[in-house]
């Protein structure tokens, strides 16, 4: 069977969506999507029937890319009000040969999750830390192992239910099932990740349209996540109040026109907009790029004292990702404030290569990890609707990178 998946990062301003078949541990992209999205705020559903057009929207465009309709997603919701707490669990391994399986780890989630979940509260992530076999050995992974009983640590990641089933509620009218809800900076640590960041704590900064999340990480697993509200569209807000122009405009002159640090922009480089007015006046690149600059180093700056409160540990590594980081020149004034400590995270699937779809593609990876570690299989298609898909034959697994290429260029 060929695992498919399709992943649903749903933002404050947009939707991602992405399907995605793993394929030889490598993640090939069937199809992506990136729609603006009405009726939430702050991660809020403020108006259901905007918030579910937007939904259906990008669920009918995705459909028609693929040609056949999705029917499970995994989503991302936005990381208001989450509570972490560590939790464990113990059973006794009862089959023939005492040998750890995936039933067993499925069985020690559940036994560690028993009674941990408070009433107004939802499952979000259950992140393993460690296992522990009969004979005190700690594994990252038990299966296949004897023992006579398996321990699991872990933490537990839960939002509040308000926060949840209006969205659930919204995707099950549309007839999707969520088979996992998960967070974007998980999605964000997977797509980025490198072996030496699983024995090292690291930041993963998300700069977002309306806010920015600060993500820390120990040895691989998420352990908190702090939100500052500050994000690309106070850029935006700039620029329409300095040169009283529309909101359209105003992304358009940040993201093709201004520099994200100044130093290379030219006065002489300029576009001609009409204001709310209607009259027209002529906006310069170093005047904007000044402008965004100086809103980018706050927003950055808030990030480092954010980190500060988050963890006193020494932090090997810093990943700044989110759509804002594809602006010209960011690199730059992230080394400005962060000197060498920062990298930009880079997406470098072929199809998505936009860091804004950084957390769906992510996602599918941790998917695909945490269903391996219970000897799942997954796909949101049938064997006869993949038949459909993929055009060949299920068991010339060699032909399937080939096909895929061909479809994503050519339709």
């Amino acid at each position: 069977m060929r695992k498919i998946m399709a992943s649903m990062d749903i933002g404050t301003d947009s939707i991602k969506l992405v399907v995605g078949e793993m394929f030889r541990n490598k993640l090939n992209i069937l199809a992506s999507l990136y729609e603006p999205i009405n009726g939430m705020e702050d991660g809020i559903i403020t108006n259901e029937e905007e918030f579910k057009e937007s939904l259906k929207n990008a669920i009918s465009k995705t459909d028609g890319i693929m040609g056949i309709p999705i029917k499970q997603v995994i989503i991302t919701i936005p990381p208001k009000n989450l509570e972490f707490s560590v939790i464990t669990g113990e059973i006794k391994i009862d089959n023939e040969n005492h040998v750890v399986t995936g039933l067993e780890v499925s069985k020690v989630f559940k036994e560690a999750l028993r009674g941990q979940i408070k009433e107004d509260r939802e499952y979000i992530n259950l992140l393993p830390t460690s296992f522990t076999l009969s004979d005190g050995r700690k594994v990252r992974d038990p299966k296949g192992v004897k023992s006579d009983s398996l321990t699991a640590r872990g933490i537990l990641i839960t939002a509040p239910q308000t926060n949840i089933y209006p969205i659930l509620v919204t995707l099950e009218k549309l007839g999707l099932e969520v088979l996992d809800i998960s967070l974007s900076s998980i999605g964000d640590y997977y797509e980025y990740k490198i072996d030496e960041m699983r024995d090292n704590s690291g930041i993963i900064i998300n700069i977002g349209h309306t806010s920015t999340d600060v993500a820390l990480f120990n040895k691989g697993i998420l352990t908190n996540i702090e939100t500052i509200n500050v994000g690309a569209k106070n850029i935006e807000n700039d620029l329409m109040y300095i040169y009283k122009i529309d909101s359209s405009t105003a992304r358009d002159i940040k993201e093709n026109l201004g520099l994200s640090f100044a130093k290379g922009a030219r006065e002489d480089n300029t576009v001609e907009v009409k204001d709310k007015y209607g009259d027209n006046i002529i906006i310069n690149q170093l005047e904007v790029s000044k402008i965004i600059q100086s809103r980018i180093e706050e927003i950055l700056n808030l990030c480092k004292k954010q980190i500060n409160i988050l963890t006193k540990k020494e932090i090997s590594y810093i990943i700044v990702t989110g759509g804002l980081t594809e602006n010209r020149d960011f690199r730059l004034i992230l080394n400005k404030i962060f000197k060498d400590k920062a990298i930009v995270g880079r997406v470098s699937e072929l199809g998505v290569r936009h860091n804004r779809y950084g957390s769906s593609v992510g996602l599918i990876k941790y998917y695909d990890e945490k269903s391996r570690l219970k000897d799942k299989e997954y796909s949101i298609y049938s064997i006869e609707e993949q038949q459909a898909l993929g055009g060949y034959d299920l068991d010339e697994e060699n032909d399937s990178s080939i096909v895929r290429l061909f479809r994503n260029f050519f339709g």
